[in-house]
């Protein structure tokens, strides 16, 4: 009932703040007509699956928490700080260094900063699991944490790519990447997370694949957008150089 109430009151005496020919109309026809367009973009596709899996390497530990901690680290369950904190500080110091690199490092060097750090994180994931003791901590969590640098290092170039392509509908690209990305993630929590949870090798493979697959698919959306028109300033950097 609040929430009725809410947007009521919000349809009602919130002012619309988009200018008057850039407003898109309230209508089924017009959502799906936008949701066509999106889905129908050859550089869409790419970069949703970019953001996806470059998400989804550090996802799968997430979703395999339990196992994980409980059964791999073999830690208390007061103890799931030994993952949680790492892969959050590292997704906060990532966003950071974005935030400080904004205008001043070009967004193709950022981009491919990021992957060096992802990459190199999977391989030492795949090199602790190997070697060292699966259940020693800091070293089995230490790789997640310098792949969730990489992941929030790229990610705001990777989302503003997105909405560029479609300056008129910038909150339905935004949400179609965003469904995108939380369906893949109930998929590889459901259905993946069990099989993959049984092993720090297993955990550590997929997480190296999904990473490849985002560096994948960052690679199809730069080939793609050589022969395209640019989006916008971003893209105009990357296909520059600059």
């Amino acid at each position: 009932m609040f929430a009725v109430a809410l947007l009521t009151l919000c349809w009602f005496v919130l002012p619309e703040t988009h200018a008057r020919e850039r407003r898109v109309p309230l209508s089924p026809r017009s959502l799906f007509t936008g949701y066509r367009v999106i889905l129908s973009s050859e550089q869409f596709l790419p970069l949703a699956l970019a953001i996806t899996c470059n998400f989804g390497g550090l996802f799968v530990y997430i979703a395999g928490a339990p196992a994980f901690v409980l059964g791999i680290l073999k830690l208390q369950p007061d103890q799931f700080y030994w993952l949680f904190v790492p892969a959050i500080s590292g997704l906060v110091l990532g966003a950071m260094l974005a935030g400080r690199l904004a205008g001043r490092v070009s967004a193709r060097k950022v981009l491919g900063a990021g992957y060096a750090i992802m990459g190199s994180a999977a391989l030492a994931g795949l090199i602790v699991a190997w070697l060292v003791v699966p259940s020693r901590v800091p070293w089995a969590v230490l790789p997640l944490a310098f792949a969730a640098i990489g992941i929030n290092l790229i990610s705001p170039t990777l989302n503003l790519l997105v909405l560029d392509l479609f300056p008129l509908r910038r909150g339905a690209a935004s949400s179609v990447q965003g469904f995108i990305t939380l369906t893949f993630n109930a998929m590889l929590a459901g259905l993946l997370s069990p099989w993959l949870a049984d092993s720090a090798m297993h955990l550590a493979v997929a997480s190296a694949v999904l990473f490849a697959g985002g560096l994948a698919a960052w690679r199809w959306y730069r080939a793609i957008a050589k022969r395209a028109p640019p989006a916008g300033v971003i893209e105009r950097e990357l296909l520059t150089g600059g």
